[in-house]
């Protein structure tokens, strides 16, 4: 078992830095020393998101509620959510634009549209009983063409397999071989 003392690091540099000198006293590190080195160059886990992808605007800075005057050396002030809004705007403008394509030369170019659907656990019953017993669970991967408005339902459950990126895959791969055979 380990204990709290075991795994902080700045005991445990303590601890190394006493077995690579040969323990001689005279150089010991105190361990407010090796405190203070590990916290000032300790790097965070995560990356703060603190600027929106799309307008390269610093969303650190707090904006506070009401009117603002702008002053002409301030940065336009910038609600998080609105750049969101913007990618979303245009991730449906992309779409409408490979839909019109596809439409346009459909021997050529292909739109669809993918939505892995919600887990269905079955069986379904108002039995108390068998909401305690094991479920088994299905999978619906839906596929519609954009185009010709044909919609696809990949099904399985999980003893078949599960919910992986090979199954999806060959959902897909499925999808595209059947459209490059069709005339």
């Amino acid at each position: 078992m380990t204990t709290s003392t075991e795994l902080n690091p700045s005991e445990k540099m303590q601890k190394i830095h006493q077995l690579e000198s040969n323990d001689s006293d005279d150089d010991n590190i105190p361990l407010s020393v090796l405190k203070k080195a590990i916290e000032e160059n300790k790097e965070p886990s995560t990356s703060p998101k603190s600027v929106c992808p799309i307008k390269n605007i610093d969303l650190q800075d707090e904006v506070p509620p009401g009117p603002r005057e702008q002053t002409p050396d301030q940065p336009e002030a910038v609600d998080p959510f609105e750049c969101s809004d913007s990618k979303t705007d245009s991730v449906r403008k992309k779409k409408k634009d490979a839909k019109e394509s596809s439409q346009e030369n459909p021997e050529v170019i292909a739109s669809a549209e993918f939505d892995l659907q919600q887990v269905i656990s079955l069986p379904r019953s108002n039995e108390s009983g068998i909401f305690y017993s094991r479920r088994l669970s299905v999978l619906n991967l839906t596929i519609y063409n954009l185009v010709n408005k044909n919609c696809l339902c990949y099904l399985w459950n999980e003893i078949n397999s599960k919910r992986w990126s090979n199954e999806i895959s060959t959902c897909v791969a499925n999808y595209l071989i059947q459209l490059d055979t069709r005339e």
